[in-house]
């Protein structure tokens, strides 16, 4: 057994349950488990349906996700506002009434979390380990 092979059984054992039966049952190849377990937040079950009507492959499968969820090629969505702990970073991006509602939809989502950390953050009393608000100068 190739030590790639060994590599993807051993991260079967992080992926969801659903998926591991999948795999387990021969209704999807190890390669179809690890291009959905990339995506949490999808419906595996209507997937593992629409792989085995449309018999994909693994390269199609990935093809058909990133046109459903609208993810630019590399499999990554649309960021933003990227925020971690008490940090918010915003992206340059540009949306006009023209627009997939969709994406206006999330681009309003992320804005109004990055929104209420900034705050949670002009509110919190000053202390050591909350950082100040600051502006990066241009580049």
């Amino acid at each position: 057994m190739s030590e790639k092979k060994i590599r993807r059984y051993d991260a079967l054992l992080d992926f969801p349950a659903p998926l591991q039966q999948a795999v387990d049952n021969g209704e999807l190849s190890m390669a179809h488990a690890t291009v959905l377990s990339r995506h949490p937040d999808i419906d595996i079950i209507d997937w593992k349906r629409k792989v085995r009507a449309g018999n994909w492959s693994a390269a199609e499968l990935s093809s058909a996700l990133r046109k459903s969820l609208k993810l630019r090629r590399g499999g990554k969505r649309r960021e933003y506002i990227r925020i971690q702990g008490n940090e918010v970073r915003g992206y340059s991006w540009r949306l006009d009434g023209n627009s997939d509602p969709a994406e206006l939809e999330a681009a309003i989502a992320a804005h109004q979390r990055s929104l209420d950390v900034l705050l949670k953050l002009r509110d919190a009393p000053p202390s050591e380990t909350t950082p100040r608000l600051t502006r990066r100068a241009a580049r």
